[in-house]
């Protein structure tokens, strides 16, 4: 199946009309938990396709989905009636998770980090999309109320990281369109509505813990995000004990467990981890103060061999 028929199955999937009358409902609830199973799995597939390089997301398709993203959060599809079920329930957190990841993955911020790493122009590097790409990319990202909505935080919070970035490439053709996207105004909103604490909400839940689907790739979307906004805020220099914790709180659960990051962390090539190693760093140097802290972030570190050595 092609990618833009899986992005099709999903859409038809999720907006696809309650066939059943208000009498059955046994057979209501039994279709929409079979629905959901079955919109996890073709998220699932989606998600490999773009993380694994498999292909790239136009913008066309990025506001596809950031859109369907947001109808969803919205409740205004007829699955939300009908997901009554712990199941249909559990499933349909499920899926908006998994688009929100999708979402934040098709922003390629680690692409992003390397070019400015690297001082990449944006003319020759690899984005995918164009200056006009981002304004009507930033146009449905400005009509979501991070406020009104908690699901809306990460995603706004993601935008604004991917702004700072491309803002900071050299030579761009049209740099006035990026000084009217408000990055900053971003973050405030994104905090305001406590993005980093859904975050860990998300990393708390089911999806990353008990799924059969890709978690060490959704925890591997989630480490790039942090990082990335540490490198584009310089984090690690302002952080206040209560934001501290909650990063690390991030961080602890997302490379808890999982080998293959705790391995990439140590490896000093890996520039994605060179901000959390900074602020594993930071936390040396202020020993033996932030001690718990410390002793926290270690411990999460230190899954597999080699990385229990390094710690």
């Amino acid at each position: 199946m092609a990618r833009g028929d899986i992005l099709v199955a999903f859409s038809d999937s999720i907006i696809f009309l309650f066939p059943f009358s208000n009498e059955e409902v046994d057979l209501a609830t039994l279709w929409a938990e079979e629905t959901l199973i079955e919109d996890n799995l073709i998220l699932d597939i989606l998600f490999l396709a773009y993380y694994e390089s498999l292909c790239t997301c136009n913008s066309e398709q990025w506001k596809i989905l950031c859109s369907l993203y947001k109808e969803i959060f919205s409740r205004v599809f007829s699955i939300h009636r009908m997901a009554t079920s712990y199941e249909a329930r559990t499933s349909l957190y499920h899926s908006k998770v998994q688009l929100l990841l999708i979402l934040v993955e098709t922003l390629d911020l680690e692409n992003l980090l390397q070019m400015v790493h690297d001082e990449v122009p944006f003319r020759q590097g690899h984005c995918v999309f164009t200056l006009n790409d981002i304004q009507e990319m930033d146009a449905m990202i400005s009509s979501f109320s991070a406020v009104d909505t908690e699901e809306a935080g990460p995603l706004i919070l993601a935008w604004a990281v991917f702004i700072c970035l491309i803002s900071s490439l050299p030579e761009k053709q049209d740099p006035i369109v990026l000084m009217d996207i408000d990055h900053v105004g971003y973050v405030r909103q994104a905090f305001k509505a406590e993005s980093l604490s859904y975050i860990l909400k998300i990393l708390e839940s089911d999806v990353l813990k008990d799924s059969d689907g890709p978690i060490a790739g959704y925890r591997s979307v989630l480490r790039t995000l942090v990082s990335a906004f540490m490198a584009s805020y310089e984090i690690t220099q302002q952080l206040d004990d209560g934001t501290l914790g909650l990063i690390l709180d991030i961080i602890c659960k997302i490379y808890r467990g999982e080998e293959s990051l705790c391995v990439q962390f140590w490896d000093r090539d890996s520039f994605i981890d060179g901000p959390i190693r900074s602020l594993l760093n930071t936390l040396e140097v202020e020993f033996p103060f932030r001690v718990t802290k410390l002793v926290r972030l270690l411990s999460a570190l230190c899954e597999g061999t080699w990385p229990a050595e390094c710690t």
